[in-house]
């Protein structure tokens, strides 16, 4: 006969013990189903936007990488060079695709941060590129039960009661929200937009996971140490959160370029534009990485046009859009370039301006000491800080390495990316010094649109003299080139 064992006597449990336990476990399983079921597609939820949540996706992202990249080196222990390549290459482009499902799917600053890297660094592999490149106007987007409820939200009906017609299927999906085709009443044809549900509330949970954004970003480029370029991206998305804001600034634009010769602006069609839907005129057209095969003359056309579209508004108007990518251009039929997302803009005040043209002159002029002078001017070098001239002008110099000289340059995308890399490099001599440097909030949306464009211009392997057109706004010469010549007027280009 068995003995039966004496049952030992509970203890007592420490108050809301059980309760924290029984909380803790069914996030893990939620958390652990979430990772291993996927689902044909997360229509019809809001974006995520727990930090908690949003901070778990981002490291099992990250883990499941990591876990198949070395499992895959694995493989390769023994085999020939060529079988490791294949092995190696088709483990990259599933890495890339997990990627691209996560970052997609969680919108907000960390699918920013991936457009960004999509175009702007040179060191991803083409097939990379390709697949990320997908996230600038295709992301997975929301289902069209969210859109009919943000639009009866904000109009005051569903969109085919709003609208003489409105297309389900998105023409784009981005970061912050996805942009409908669709016909008012009236007839006229138009692009809307519509912001995702809970956006906001993601970008602020991704402001409390920057550390692991960064430490994501860091693996995807290489090591690069990108916190002070990212820390203002996603700091700075907050700003597009209300479209009556973009809607203001897209019109100012569209007023200055009608009729213009080389830019189009789509017009805002105020009474069906709100906090969270922006209805704009739609520009037929097509997309950047369709006109990269285009002849150089015509790339170098193109170049010259995002250049001056950029070098205007900097250097001539004081206001200028934060958010250069090829998904933000459209190239028209008749020659024109239609530029699009005005949700980040910056506006000089005049004193500001002149301000900022003055470190260009330095530099072009070739004046070390000058340099200094107006960088510590601008609050980029403190007034404490004690950095020799000559090394602060040829960190400069190599971030204006397409305009400081006067001559020909041809960009591409592996020199932007050589500047990058080394700019961002922590132990590098530019990222040496640029620890020592500031970045007053006035310069950063500037840092950005310049890099930008210089990443775009890098793909299209643009060519002209930009020493030339930098200094028509900065220094108020005349134009260099006849796009120059013809830049100012207004003819009717409708």
């Amino acid at each position: 006969m068995s003995r039966r064992r004496r049952p030992r006597p509970a203890r007592p449990l420490r108050k809301g013990w059980f309760r924290e336990v029984r909380r803790l476990g069914r996030r893990l399983f939620w958390d652990v189903l979430r990772s291993y079921v996927r689902r044909p597609s997360r229509s019809g939820e809001r974006v995520a936007s727990d930090a908690d949540e949003r901070r778990a996706r981002l490291a099992r992202m990250g883990t499941k990488v990591a876990t198949g990249m070395t499992g895959a080196r694995l493989r390769t222990v023994g085999r020939s060079a060529e079988r490791k390549r294949e092995v190696l290459g088709k483990a990259v482009m599933r890495s890339t695709a997990e990627v691209l499902d996560t970052l997609g799917d969680m919108k907000g600053a960390v699918m920013k941060i991936a457009q960004m890297a999509s175009f702007a660094f040179d060191g991803l592999p083409e097939p990379v590129q390709r697949q990320l490149a997908t996230l600038q106007t295709a992301a997975p987007p929301m289902a069209y039960e969210l859109v009919e409820q943000v639009v009866e939200a904000e109009l005051g009906g569903p969109p085919g009661a709003v609208f003489a017609t409105f297309e389900h299927a998105p023409m784009a999906a981005a970061s912050i929200g996805q942009v409908h085709k669709a016909r008012t009443r009236d007839g006229r044809e138009v692009a809307v937009k519509v912001q995702y549900p809970g956006v906001d509330e993601a970008i602020l949970a991704d402001l409390r996971n920057a550390d692991m954004i960064f430490s994501t970003v860091a693996a995807m480029f290489g090591g690069f140490d990108a916190r002070a370029l990212l820390e203002e991206v996603v700091a700075r998305m907050s700003d597009e959160f209300d479209y009556r804001r973009e809607a203001a600034s897209q019109q100012w634009f569209a007023d200055r370029y009608r009729g213009h010769p080389y830019v189009k602006i789509p017009e805002v069609v105020p009474e069906l534009s709100s906090e969270r839907v922006l209805t704009s005129e739609f520009v037929a057209g097509r997309g950047f990485y369709d006109v990269l095969d285009e002849p150089q003359d015509v790339r170098d056309r193109y170049g010259e046009i995002i250049y001056r579209f950029a070098n205007t508004s900097i250097y001539v108007d004081g206001i200028f859009s934060g958010d250069p990518h090829p998904g933000n251009y459209i190239f028209c039929p008749d020659g024109r370039i239609c530029f699009l997302d005005f949700g980040l803009v910056k506006r000089l005040e005049p004193d500001e301006l002149e301000v900022l043209r003055a470190p260009g002159r330095a530099l072009m002029d070739r004046d070390p000491d000058e340099l200094l002078r107006t960088t510590r001017d601008l609050g980029v070098v403190g007034a404490d800080v004690d950095v020799d001239a000559d090394e602060l002008f040829a960190f400069y110099d190599a971030i204006a390495f397409a305009t400081a000289r006067d001559e020909v340059f041809r960009f591409t995308r592996r020199k932007v990316g050589e500047m990058l890399e080394r700019m961002m490099a922590p132990d590098s001599a530019m990222g040496k010094l640029q620890q020592q440097l500031e970045l007053p909030p006035m310069l950063a949306i500037f840092n950005r649109y310049n890099l930008g464009t210089y990443a775009v211009l890098g793909h299209l392997e643009a060519e002209a003299n930009w020493h030339r057109i930098s200094r028509e706004g900065i220094y108020d010469e005349p134009p260099s080139t006849e796009i120059g010549r013809r830049w100012g007027t207004a003819v009717d280009a409708s």
